[in-house]
């Protein structure tokens, strides 16, 4: 892929940005056409406290809302997050902002994303105060933890190996343009069962952390294999099936100039590195 392809794929998400009419300086909110009203609702305390909370830390949030059928009856999901660095954030855009910009230009390469539907930002006298993203539920899709060695599929080989490759030539996609997931793990990768022909369906989701680098070929080599050890460090692969899932990596990826074995080779030191700092 050239450079003028690679800069395309940043600017489609600077595009997002402005095409949300995402703000700097003053609040702001974006929603798919039709679903104002549906925010509305999302955005109220009644909303949260009928739905489920499904993840929750000091400064973020995520809720699993239902939505009444007279605004669409779809199942939504909400995330939000307040006063997280806001001095920071007066002079850059949220990490929501970025992350609902990443979910489109993400998707513009193919990426199978969650649905988006809405994001937006509360400022007051420029800090920023709190944001939310929407997606889509993703209904019937489990995420990759099950194939975790001793999860519950893990031994269901040839479906284990459909979610690995898969997610890996989308990987390659996103290192093709260089940008860097740097949150590339099982629990951020949803799938389900194949349809029209296909062992296995999935969806992306949380891709907050991924950022495109401006780099040489070279330069961008230790942040996909950063990408790479992490998913593997995760899915505990032995030799062989590192080897195999990182050839069908190199058949998508034909910019960087490694072999399978010098890709390998660099994988097994980031895995050995984190297994120090996890033991540490």
């Amino acid at each position: 892929m050239s450079s003028q392809k690679r800069s395309l794929a940043w600017r489609s998400r600077q595009a997002a940005l402005a095409d949300m009419k995402a703000r700097l300086r003053t609040s702001w909110r974006w929603a798919e056409p039709g679903f104002e009203r549906a925010l509305d609702y999302l955005l109220t305390p009644e909303a949260r406290e009928q739905g489920e909370k499904i993840w929750q830390t000091r400064h973020k949030a995520v809720w699993k809302i239902q939505l009444p059928p007279e605004l669409g009856g779809l199942c939504a999901v909400l995330k939000s997050s307040d006063k997280m660095r806001p001095l920071f954030y007066s002079w850059n855009h949220s990490k929501i902002a970025r992350e609902a910009a990443n979910y489109r230009a993400l998707a513009s390469l193919g990426i199978p994303m969650a649905r988006l539907l809405a994001a937006g930002d509360t400022r007051r006298n420029f800090i920023l105060q709190d944001s939310f993203l929407v997606t889509e539920f993703a209904a019937g899709c489990r995420d990759g933890r099950v194939f975790i060695r001793g999860g519950e599929l893990a031994g269901e080989t040839g479906l284990r190996r459909a979610f690995i490759e898969e997610n890996l030539s989308y990987l390659a996609k996103m290192h093709m343009v260089h940008c860097f997931h740097k949150g590339f793990t099982p629990y951020n990768l949803l799938w389900k069962p194949g349809s029209e022909g296909r062992q296995i369906d999935l969806r992306w989701i949380d891709v907050s952390s991924c950022c495109f680098l401006p780099l040489t070929e070279g330069m961008f080599t230790k942040y996909l294999v950063r990408d790479i050890a992490n998913f593997f460090w995760y899915l505990k692969l032995d030799e062989t099936e590192k080897l195999a899932a990182l050839r069908h990596y190199l058949s998508s990826n034909t910019r960087t100039p490694l072999s399978d074995r010098e890709l390998l080779h660099l994988v097994d030191a980031a895995i050995a590195e984190r297994d120090e700092r996890e033991q540490a």
